[in-house]
């Protein structure tokens, strides 16, 4: 892991995301879990003592317990049916084709008895306007990037509404058998 991806496992709000995945779990006192996207093995060092935790990843590089892609429908059908009381699917989804969506929502809900947490990343992360203040001074510099990272996010959410509405409107995926429950943090 370089330096990098150190700062960027390790910030201010991966952090937080971490904590809230812990403290989602623990709350809601389960046995068997499944976390789906190991990459840095905090979430699971923690939960991993206090239930039957197994680890997913398409990565052997993370040691997980089982080496699947779950992109691939056929490859994760091979999981027993309401095998966990909890799946953890975080920052995961984002790297999925669109198309795969629906199935992989299906399989989830075929693979828990109760419950999946699903957290995906902040949107406006995705689309950033960087800007380097050469040769301006500094506090022109701080009040310019202040507005194009106001206006990166405010993008990103509009983006992000849009696609949000287009694609709601051709799903086919109704989850029946379970409470869904929608929340978004501001950290």
């Amino acid at each position: 892991m370089d330096q990098v991806e150190k700062r960027v496992a390790f910030s201010y709000e991966g952090l937080q995301s971490h904590l809230m995945q812990v403290y989602f779990v623990m709350n809601l006192q389960v046995n068997d879990v499944l976390e789906i996207g190991t990459r840095f093995s905090l979430v699971s060092s923690v939960i991993g003592s206090h239930c039957n935790l197994t680890t997913l990843d398409f990565k052997k590089e993370f040691y997980p317990d089982l080496i699947i892609d779950i992109s691939d429908l056929k490859q994760f059908d091979t999981l027993k049916d309401a095998d966990y009381d909890l799946i953890l699917l975080c920052e995961v989804l984002e790297h999925i084709p669109y198309e795969k969506m629906d199935g992989i929502f299906k399989l989830l809900k075929n693979k828990t008895r109760k419950y999946v947490i699903i957290s995906v990343p902040d949107q406006s992360s995705y689309i950033n306007i960087t800007f380097f203040g050469y040769g301006i001074g500094n506090k022109i510099s701080k009040v310019l990037k202040k507005l194009f990272n106001l206006f990166s996010a405010k993008i990103g959410n509009l983006i992000s509404k849009l696609d949000y509405k287009f694609r709601k409107s051709k799903r086919k995926f109704i989850m029946r058998k379970f409470e869904v429950d929608w929340h978004t943090h501001q950290w």
